[in-house]
Order: structure tokens, then sequence, then C-alpha cells
């Protein structure tokens, strides 16, 4: 029996509501080479039972029930049992649009990349609300062509550029598993680091010889009100320098390029943690005294010397000259503020 072309990994937790809706959008793909490994990471809805009856129906679909380990260890467990040619994220509750894979194999048949990068939409009520796409010409990057798409990995090439989309999902590409394998990366777990996408995005990223950019929108992540991705995150600030951490030892520091990249992402880091309590789920008193101290970061202020070369639009100089100045207050009213004016007219 010839091994799979494609691995679907998909982690499963306590998704009854939304797991028929994922499943049924990967076993009626057009392409019909894939196994479809599911991992019920210690559900104690009905997810389990759901996962075991698609397996029944279709013998491409493997069940593997464990104890519950976070995502991270879902994938991974994913990982070490699929045999596909190239691997596949999908997160139990979002879905792929129709013909995903038949179009990965025309890319697969034509280029044989390490990884085939694209965009997303982002579903609200059964509406689509967001579009992302890849922000690079279609087309295969070898050589000198792909540093650029790796620096991009890191952070954008501006300060605080949130214009330019850096898709760093792990379910936006997909991936040769040997690639993977050989270089031993695996997730680590987001209890340890936010954002563990990113790090798992860089380190293949990094190791890659060819990416594909693909200019369609393939993945569709269903967004709801009180998701992880839409309330307050606690112990962001440890795990974002710990990601930052991560992100330096995985990178080859002596280059230029990546240590003004990576004076960029710390800086996105701790900008991120600011939003995170400007969002209105503390105090405001015990907030702003968050963002005080976030500010006397010395390594942040380092950096914003640095790199203010880089501080391209006036939002990016109003928002660095507020952090340089530690001025918190007026950081947090002004989110507020344009936060509620966003909401009156539906922005």
């Amino acid at each position: 029996m010839t091994e799979p072309r494609i691995s679907v990994i998909i982690p499963v937790y306590n998704v009854e509501a939304y797991l028929r809706r994922c499943l049924d959008s990967v076993i009626n793909q057009h392409y019909a080479d894939i196994e479809i490994i599911l991992v019920d990471d210690g559900s104690s809805d009905n997810s389990g039972d759901i996962c075991d009856e698609y397996a029944s129906k279709d013998d491409r679909i493997r069940v593997i029930h464990q104890e519950n380990m976070g995502l991270y260890g879902a994938r991974n467990t994913g990982l070490a049992a699929a045999v596909g040619e190239y691997i596949s994220f999908i997160d139990s509750d979002d879905w792929i649009e129709a013909g995903t894979y038949a179009c990965m194999i025309q890319i697969i048949d034509s280029y044989y990349p390490d990884i085939i990068r694209f965009g997303f939409k982002k579903v609200l009520n059964g509406k689509n609300v967001m579009e992302k796409k890849m922000p690079y010409r279609e087309g295969i990057y070898e050589g000198t062509d792909i540093w650029e798409l790796q620096l991009d990995t890191i952070s954008n090439e501006s300060m605080l550029d949130y214009k330019k989309t850096r898709i760093l999902s792990a379910c936006s590409n997909l991936y040769k598993r040997e690639l993977i394998m050989n270089q031993g990366i695996c997730f680590m777990s987001e209890r340890e680091i936010l954002n563990e996408d990113y790090l798992f995005v860089l380190q293949v990223s990094m190791s890659a010889e060819s990416i594909y950019i693909s200019d369609k929108s393939f993945y569709c992540y269903d967004t709801r009100e009180g998701s992880i991705t839409m309330s307050y995150r606690k112990n962001m600030v440890s795990r974002k320098k710990k990601l930052f951490h991560m992100y330096c030892q995985s990178l080859n520091t002596d280059d230029k390029h990546v240590r003004i990249r990576l004076k960029n992402f710390y800086i996105d880091c701790i900008y991120a943690c600011i939003v995170n309590e400007c969002g209105g789920y503390r105090g405001r008193v015990e907030s702003i005294a968050t963002i005080r101290k976030l500010l006397k970061d010395e390594k942040l202020q380092k950096y914003l010397e640095d790199n203010r070369r880089l501080a391209n639009s006036g939002r990016t100089k109003c928002i660095c000259f507020l952090m340089k100045h530690n001025l918190a207050a007026v950081m947090y009213d002004s989110y507020r503020l344009m936060k509620f004016l966003k909401s009156r007219v539906g922005v």
C-alpha cells in the first residue's frame, strides 16, 4: 500500500457542535489520496464518539484517543503518527474550502516545494468578515528569493507595521513531512509560550529551501464571541518573552538583518501585551499600572531607540513616542476611545 500524499492532522477537544462541519469539509475534498488523523485530546463531550463514528465509515480516518495534553500535544501526537508526504493542520472548529487539496497537489506536482503557504477567511455567524491573502506575488520562491519570506516570519521590516499581512498560523501552510522530521521540529506548549504557531512556522520556514505562495484563501476560521482570540490572556507577558527567547535560539543572531527583525518582534510582543491590557477586561487603574511596568522594560527602550528609523507611519511614530516616554494612561485611554469610536461606526 502506497503512502498517502497528504496527512491531515486534526486535534479534537470538546467541539461536538462544530466537529462534523470540519470533518465533512475534509472527507468531501475533491482529492482523495489523504489520511486523516483525529487526535481526541481527552474530550469530555461527545467529540470522541463522533471521531469513532466517522472512522467507521471512512477507512482514511485514524483516531487516537489520549489524555488531555493541550493543542501542542495533540498536534505532536498527530505528527508522530503521520506517514503522508505532506502535512496539513486543521483545528476542529474550523474548516477548509472544497478543492483545497486538489490545488495543493497541482502545485506539488509542478514545483515540489518544501512549504505551500496560503491565506484564510474569518467567518462570524456564517458571514465572511475578513479575508487575508499572502502579501507576495504568487509562485515559487527559491535561492535568494526566499530570504525575504524567511525574514518576514520574524517580523515586518517596518516597526509595528500591521498593513503588511504576516500569516503565521500553522494551519495556513502545507509542509513537507520529511523537512519537519529531519529537523526535529515540533510544537511547544501553549502554556509555556504564546502563539506557539509562530515558532513552529518560523522554524520550518527557516529550514526550507523552497516555498510556494498561493494567492488563494483556503482556510476558514470560525470566529466566535468569547473565543480565546477575543478574550483577556493571562500570563501573556511571560509567555511572549519566552517566545522571543525561543526565536533567538532558533535564528542566526550574527546576521544583522535577523537582529533588526528580532528587535521589531520584541517591540511587537510588548505592544501586544499593552493591547491585551487595553481591552477593558480589567479595571483602568490596574491595567495602566501594568502598562507602565511594561514600558519600563530596558530591552524595549533600547530596541525602540535602535530601530527608531523603522517607524515609518504617523501612527507608528505616535505609538513609539508614547512608549518611549512611558505615557501609559494616554495609551490606555486613546486605545479605549478608538475602540469605542470604531464600534459606533461599525468598523
